[in-house]
């Protein structure tokens, strides 16, 4: 707590030229912290992120309270916050101490209130937000109360950095002035000047003979996050306290800057424009700072050191999926081939679990190409490629082996079709076009196995066959609807497993039988995958852990729950009883099934 500042803190009305409104405010108390430090009411309505009122209860800060009153009634439709100590980002965010429920009331001043109770997320585990509340009512009196707050890391002290009347919609006194200021010919010429600013503190950041002008940096954040001088100077003089945030708009050109420097320390301040800004303005502020997030990632060079059987991440020998199954194959000599979807490459494992090579085109990058379009920033270990030797988020994977070497297919998002030996050369490729385009999200995928000597590959609803050169020679329709599963048998079949159970085609795609029943799984599994062993058998495995072995069609051999905590989304291959599952934490999961099944057996009643 603090130490200096305990009791009602008043701030005299505020005259606002040109302004439909007035204001004045009050809290329950002030906080002038121990380094002389005051945090008044006026902080939480200016306009500055960085500036922020502080509570000087007793306790937490439950049951302090901050209160705006206007000279005239407004139309309230939402009122936002911007909870927690901003002033250093996230550091001083976990800090201080955050609200936890607030309510907000609105009186307007004949008898007439609103109120609405609040909880917030904690910032400390989410990350800087704001909260825009839907309140509607008519209001002179706007109250921030404080029910239940989070308490800071180190200290106690509860922090608003700022409060918006309207924030997202409805009147702002003072805005229709502002903006006829901004296209007068002082306005223009202020921004003309504040453009060459920014100019040369650019310059400054980026001159080859400096390591980087650490002053010029700090204005362009400040600027990007609060706004320009000249547009905060006239917003104070137009705009009332409690519709200043809206009024602050980040600075364009400031933002430009910083995207041309590439310096992830600029994320704090980026974070901040994007959080006073809403509509297509804050999705593309949001996407700049998943940007510098992700490029942050990637400069930091990643983990020079992995242990087997992988991890979750993209640098060599990490695997991730993105909520994407990761297709897997089992070689002659005991390598582990897996599909790593979302780093645009495979990674070949060896019989110890260590990274042997990887597949791909290009160097580690920052990405946002995914299944069907684009998602969020984030760092791949290969670039997405549509090069002979590269993938686009490649999705499933087979392999024929002979005695001594074995061939690998892979099929990825764009439809490409890639065949290689075992070290990574390829033979050929060519590029499959079905119906549907691949999508994200489970069984909306594609599928590709060896059905002797072809190459099936399942796109959505539609199935192809091609000879080991990429001719195609057949093309059907799934009346079943789309697989979410596919494996290949040495007798040139196919099974194709759906939501609930499995059918067994020809190359041609004519149903020949029933291989999975609805009732051949035990029920409650919403995931599931096939594969065959070295005799020919097909086991399945479910997302709730249950490992089924069939002696052939429609007749189960055995079922052992292996993982009792289940497997998200489940691709594996089997060999000799034993299961290699990729999972989506990144790592390859191993299963004996007979010690497994010993075990529970000697454990039963």
């Amino acid at each position: 707590m603090g130490i200096k500042g305990r009791g009602v803190a008043w701030i005299a009305t505020l005259a606002v030229a040109g302004s439909a409104h007035a204001a004045s405010l009050k809290a329950s108390s002030t906080l002038t912290s121990t380094d002389g430090v005051k945090h008044p009411p006026e902080a939480a309505f200016d306009g500055d992120l960085t500036t922020a009122w502080a509570e000087d209860e007793t306790g937490a800060g439950e049951g302090a309270w901050i209160e705006l009153r206007l000279d005239a009634p407004v139309e309230v439709r939402s009122v936002s916050l911007w909870p927690g100590d901003l002033s250093k980002g996230e550091r001083s965010l976990k800090e201080n101490g955050r609200p936890h429920t607030v309510r907000l009331t609105l009186d307007d001043g004949k008898g007439g209130v609103v109120e609405e109770t609040w909880r917030v997320r904690d910032g400390a585990e989410h990350g800087i937000q704001r909260v825009d509340v839907p309140i509607v009512g008519l209001a002179r009196t706007v109250r921030v109360t404080i029910e239940q707050a989070y308490a800071g890391y180190i200290h106690n002290d509860l922090y608003l950095s700022e409060i918006a009347v309207n924030f997202t919609d409805g009147e702002v006194p003072g805005a229709d002035a502002l903006e006829a200021w901004r296209t007068s010919p002082a306005g223009e010429k202020a921004e003309a000047d504040h453009r060459e600013a920014v100019i040369a503190r650019f310059a400054a950041v980026t001159a080859d003979d400096a390591l980087g002008d650490r002053e010029a940096f700090a204005a362009l954040e400040g600027w990007a996050a609060n706004g320009a001088p000249h547009w905060r100077a006239r917003v104070a003089r137009t705009v009332p306290l409690g519709f200043r945030a809206q009024a602050v708009r980040p600075d364009d050109v400031a933002i430009d800057a910083l995207l041309k420097i590439k310096d992830p320390n600029a994320i704090p301040a980026l974070t901040l424009a994007s959080l006073r800004s809403h509509g297509r303005d804050a999705r593309r502020l949001a996407a700049v700072v998943g940007y510098f997030e992700a490029f942050a990632e990637l400069k930091g060079g990643g983990r020079r050191a992995l242990a087997p059987w992988g991890a979750l991440g993209w640098e060599p020998g990490a695997l991730r999926g993105l909520g994407e199954p990761l297709g897997i194959g089992l070689g002659v000599y005991g390598d582990l081939y897996v599909a790593d979807t979302a780093n645009h490459r495979v990674s070949v494992f060896g019989p110890d679990g260590r990274l042997r090579a990887t597949w791909g085109d290009g160097e580690p990058t920052v990405t946002r190409t995914w299944l069907g379009g684009d998602r969020p920033h984030y760092v791949a270990g290969r670039s997405p490629s549509t090069a002979e030797v590269g993938f686009t988020a490649p999705l499933d994977l087979d392999l024929v082996s002979t005695k001594d070497a074995d061939t690998l297919v892979v099929v990825d998002a764009e439809g490409w079709v890639r065949v290689f030996d075992d070290q990574g050369a390829l033979r050929t490729r060519w590029r499959a076009r079905g119906e549907m385009a691949p999508a994200a999200g489970y069984g909306g995928a594609a599928h590709v196995v060896f059905a002797k000597g072809q190459v099936v590959v399942i796109q959505g609803t539609t199935g192809m066959t091609f000879t080991a050169e990429g001719e195609e020679v057949a093309r059907w329709e799934i009346e079943a609807g789309a697989p979410v599963t596919a494996v290949g048998l040495r007798n040139g079949r196919i099974v194709l497993g759906f939501r609930n159970g499995a059918g067994m085609y020809d190359a041609g795609g004519r149903r020949l039988a029933t291989f999975v029943g609805e009732t051949d799984l035990p029920l409650g599994y919403e995931a599931w995958s096939l594969a065959a062993d070295e005799k020919g058998k097909v086991w399945a495995l479910t997302d709730h852990g249950w490992a089924v072995q069939f002696a052939r069609p429609g007749k189960v051999a055995r079922a052992v729950q292996v993982a009792p905590r289940g497997l998200p989304i489940p691709r594996f291959v089997v060999r000799e009883d034993l299961l290699f599952v990729t999972s989506a934490d990144g790592t390859i999961q191993r299963f004996d099934v007979p010690a497994i099944a010993a075990a529970q057996a000697a454990d039963a009643p």
